[in-house]
C-alpha cells in the first residue's frame, strides 16, 4: 500500500511525516474531549 523507499532518507521522512499527523490527530482528540468536559 505503501511506496517503497528508495534509501533509509526517503523512509525517515515518510515516517516522520506519518507520525506527525498521527500526533496531531490525537492531540485534536485529547483536545475535543477535554473542551466536552468544560461544556458539560
Amino acid at each position: 500500500c505503501h511506496p517503497r523507499p528508495k534509501n533509509l532518507n526517503e523512509l525517515e521522512r515518510m515516517v516522520k511525516k506519518e507520525w506527525e499527523a498521527l500526533s496531531l490527530s490525537y492531540y485534536r482528540h485529547l483536545v475535543e474531549s477535554e473542551v466536552d468536559h468544560v461544556k458539560e
